[in-house]
């Protein structure tokens, strides 16, 4: 493959004297090296080229200014090398959200990482990726540079003003349809009624705010829609102009991140490269990437998608909360220690054998979820972690209580059911302040004395199905007010009840 340039102006120069369009959109042909030109592709010619083998599509490539642009055909193995190589360019940069920014490594192929991006965006199927490459609307989510672009980042989205007739339609079974005049505008789409003459006094525009709202393309009865909706209400947008469609979404999508972010049940592979349009101006503080197939960047990325890996929730300086629970994890996510405005991190539901020592940089973290692991110890500097008061280790592997716990006296409960524990070796020396204790599903054999020298605040018991204990001492545990040791071996129970109000103890021994 080998650039094309023109018959007429062997080299319509860009920034870096590259071959560009000025005003029209024309696509780059790819011929023979001695016979180079530009040449307008119809839309049948476009079907052709898709259609002739199923790596087919297309990349637009802009000038380092980002006014001018050429659409290229390429196929899925083709290297930035080589297209460097083919059309005379300097390196190849790609911007994603208008943010990041990175030069491309020769062997990073743009069709590929064109497609990739797409499909962490929900696009269905490679097929349906191929055929949307090189649309312009895509430059608003990323663009491919010949050289560093010079597009300034400050420009936000913020800025954007797109007008468009729709029919609208309103509500979440039955919809009633209306043609309007709609504005997007400063994160809002503005909804016109009737103006002039026409219009009823009171009967103002309808306003809607998109961060309250899951932007997404959907059908409907009248064809291809934007669609938002919330536990209240959905709305639908039709355009007059289908090629208003993928720009409105595009918009939409940025503008509808909130500072309480819910990606939760996607099935996510990376994080969607919507998250880092978000300006200063709207951080996003909470963050549920619960239940999906997260991963972390391997040693060799060649090839693969520069931005979108777990690893890089480490730009999200503001979150105070985020939930990574259940995305078949094997190891903890290193980046999130530098995350250090956390105050709520859930790993639970994952594979994680080792918490490394740089928990202690997560200073302020007050909840702490760690069940359904492979823990078998804790870091001595975890307890450099003060403000925690809920950490959670329950259906882990720990045969022994964890020491760390005992020095972290802000704790107000130990949560270590599920694990193969047989023993409570506490330090005679040490008086805990635990309000809960439950240490359920755990493997116990001896007789069990709890007193109020090592428990002097706790007030709830729970050793359901804690092994095989004959025998409960809590006679000197005077705080103690709720029992659970129902499926044990029990024979013998001596119980302070001054405070006592619920005792549940069946299934023991005769």
């Amino acid at each position: 493959m080998a650039l094309i340039r023109s018959s007429s102006d062997p080299r319509l120069a860009g920034d870096n004297g590259g071959p560009y369009e000025s005003t029209s959109s024309k696509y780059m042909t790819l011929g023979h090296l001695k016979h180079k030109r530009i040449e307008k592709i119809t839309d049948q010619q476009k079907k052709q080229w898709l259609s002739k083998r199923s790596e087919n599509g297309f990349v637009r490539f802009y000038r380092p200014s980002g006014q001018q642009h050429v659409t290229v055909p390429l196929t899925t193995q083709m290297t930035a090398l080589q297209i460097c190589e083919a059309f005379d360019l300097d390196p190849l940069y790609l911007s994603i959200g208008n943010q990041q920014i990175k030069q491309l490594s020769n062997d990073n192929r743009p069709l590929q990482m064109q497609n990739e991006i797409l499909m962490t965006l929900g696009y269905s199927s490679i097929q349906e990726c191929l055929s949307i490459g090189g649309s312009e609307h895509l430059s608003h989510i990323f663009c491919f540079f010949t050289g560093r672009p010079l597009t300034s980042v400050q420009h936000g989205i913020s800025n954007i003003l797109l007008v468009a007739n729709c029919l609208v339609g309103r509500g979440r079974i039955l919809q009633r349809w209306t043609k309007k005049r709609c504005i997007l505008y400063n994160d809002t789409i503005r909804i016109e009624n009737e103006t002039g003459s026409s219009r009823i006094e009171g009967d103002e525009d309808s306003i809607l705010l998109l961060n309250k709202y899951r932007v997404e393309l959907a059908d409907s009865s009248h064809g291809r829609c934007l669609r938002l909706s919330s536990s209240v209400q959905k709305i639908c947008f039709v355009f007059e102009d289908p090629s208003d469609l993928q720009l409105w979404s595009a918009h939409a999508t940025q503008c509808s991140i909130a500072p309480n972010c819910d990606l939760s049940d996607r099935q996510l592979l990376f994080l969607p490269d919507k998250l880092f349009y978000v300006g200063s101006q709207r951080m996003i503080t909470n963050l549920n990437l619960r239940r999906n197939s997260l991963l972390l960047k391997p040693a060799n990325t060649i090839g693969s998608p520069l931005i979108g890996w777990l690893d890089d929730v480490a730009r999200f300086p503001s979150l105070r909360t985020l939930n990574i629970a259940d995305n078949s994890l094997y190891t903890f996510p290193h980046s999130v220690v530098q995350l250090t405005a956390l105050v709520e991190l859930n790993l639970s539901g994952n594979r994680i054998s080792i918490l490394p020592s740089n928990i202690r940089m997560l200073i302020n973290l007050t909840s702490l979820n760690l069940s359904n692991n492979l823990l078998t110890t804790l870091p001595k500097q975890l307890a450099a972690c003060q403000m925690l008061t809920f950490l959670d280790l329950s259906f882990n592997r720990f045969q022994i209580i964890p020491e760390v716990l005992f020095m972290m006296p802000k704790l107000t409960s130990w949560e270590l059911s599920g694990n193969y524990i047989s023993n409570l070796n506490f330090d005679a020396n040490v008086t805990l302040s635990i309000n809960k204790l439950d240490i359920r599903l755990n493997t116990f054999e001896r007789p069990l004395k709890l007193t109020s020298f090592l428990f002097e605040a706790m007030t709830v018991l729970d050793l359901r199905r804690a092994g095989s204990i004959t025998e409960l001492d809590l006679s000197n545990l005077s705080t103690i007010q709720v029992i659970y040791c129902s499926y044990l071996s029990l024979k013998t129970v001596q119980v302070n009840g001054s405070r006592l109000r619920e005792f549940y103890a069946e299934h023991n021994g005769k």
